[in-house]
């Protein structure tokens, strides 16, 4: 008699609960961990930070010491960030902004939120200009970041006219400078200006 069965399914069911979820932290009710990172404390429900980012899943998964700690210490990570990440656990938004990108790139790197750092690196790309595409170039390395530093080395070539004028580029090492300058997709209308 399978006609006298229904399966209800509420599609939406995470999009009423975590608003609950994170009502519910901000009255400090049911957490169960506190993060710490420099003087600032964070607390959380292990549960929701296991299901949205994958740092914490992997540690209160495991058999790591912190799965069982009320309070974990963390290091190298700005606790603004932190903060931000946290909440995004809760409700998926963080505002990115051009005083927190970095350190919020940074911090989604270590916990592995590969969508954030994703929208940071996104985020840098649309602002690359002459006096930025190096920096971001380094930074975007350093951090695997793929896409931008592909970006950062597009905008480069593009605009290399503009770009060798800057304090940037004038404070270069060598080794630095050769591999820019021996790139064969340089904008540049004569080999002199290149000299």
């Amino acid at each position: 008699m399978a006609d006298d069965v229904v399966l209800y399914h509420k599609d939406d069911l995470s999009n009423c609960a975590f608003p609950v979820f994170e009502d519910i932290r901000r009255q400090g009710k049911l957490c169960d961990v506190t993060i710490k990172v420099s003087e600032r404390k964070f607390t959380a429900h292990r549960i929701v930070l296991a299901a949205s980012i994958p740092y914490f899943h992997a540690m209160f998964t495991h058999d790591m010491v912190e799965a069982k700690q009320d309070e974990i210490s963390m290091q190298g990570i700005d606790p603004n960030a932190l903060e931000c990440l946290i909440n995004f656990a809760y409700n998926g938004k963080v505002e990115i902004d051009t005083n927190n990108v970095q350190s919020l790139l940074v911090a989604a790197s270590f916990l592995h939120l590969q969508s954030v750092k994703e929208a940071c690196c996104e985020f840098l790309k649309k602002r690359l200009n002459p006096q930025n595409v190096l920096g971001i170039r380094t930074f975007a390395d350093q951090y695997m970041c793929t896409n931008l530093v592909e970006a950062t080395n597009g905008y480069l070539q593009k605009h290399f006219k503009d770009v060798m004028n800057t304090e940037e580029f004038l404070s270069l090492n060598k080794s630095d400078i050769m591999e820019i300058i021996s790139q064969d997709e340089l904008n540049v209308s004569t080999e002199e200006q290149v000299l």
